[in-house]
């Protein structure tokens, strides 16, 4: 599991997405869910009525439940609340939930850093030591050559803009960024 941990539009959440269909292809399928409002029921659907009277219980999964994915974003994970937080480590941890095996290949989640902007939680370090933290930098972080490297990468990728255009764009963006850091 990575936990990728930037400031507010450093696209962590787009990153994660991107890394997941590099990884896994057309065989990607996604669920991106929101921590500060996920609930168990968005996680694995609802339980199967016959399944009451078994010993082992079923559930009805929907279009993101994670016994329809193989990869996953749990987007803004200190904004959930420690007690969905601590439901999520089984997930991260072992790709089970209420021990049953998911589909699961990948875990990504986010974090933006503690501010006075949101309502966060702190992670409980168990929860949070399983995890690969990447420090994502925001834009204005960047250096001039990786920032132009950053835009030529977004605006090239849209085959409608010529060279010219997006060199032009390019410059736009760059004196921009240079008059906000004045």
């Amino acid at each position: 599991p990575i936990l990728f941990v930037g400031g507010h539009g450093a696209a962590k959440t787009d990153g994660s997405y991107a890394i997941a269909k590099a990884l896994l292809g057309e065989r990607l399928k996604w669920a991106k869910y929101e921590c500060q409002h996920v609930q168990m029921d968005d996680l694995v659907g609802l339980i199967k009525p016959k399944s009451l009277d078994t010993d082992e219980i079923t559930y009805i999964g929907n279009r993101i439940s994670v016994w329809n994915v193989n990869a996953i974003c749990l987007d803004e994970l200190t904004r959930a609340h420690p007690s969905v937080a601590g439901k999520l480590m089984e997930l991260v941890r072992d790709q089970s939930i209420f021990g049953i095996q998911t589909q699961i290949e990948y875990v990504f989640s986010t974090a933006n850093p503690v501010s006075k902007e949101y309502t966060t939680h702190r992670i409980d370090v168990a929860l949070g030591s399983r995890f690969v933290i990447v420090p994502v930098p925001s834009f204005h972080e960047l250096s001039d050559e990786d920032a132009k490297h950053v835009l030529g990468r977004s605006l090239g990728g849209n085959p409608k803009l010529d060279q010219i255009r997006v060199t032009n764009q390019i410059r736009t963006v760059m004196s921009i960024r240079a008059l906000l850091a004045k």
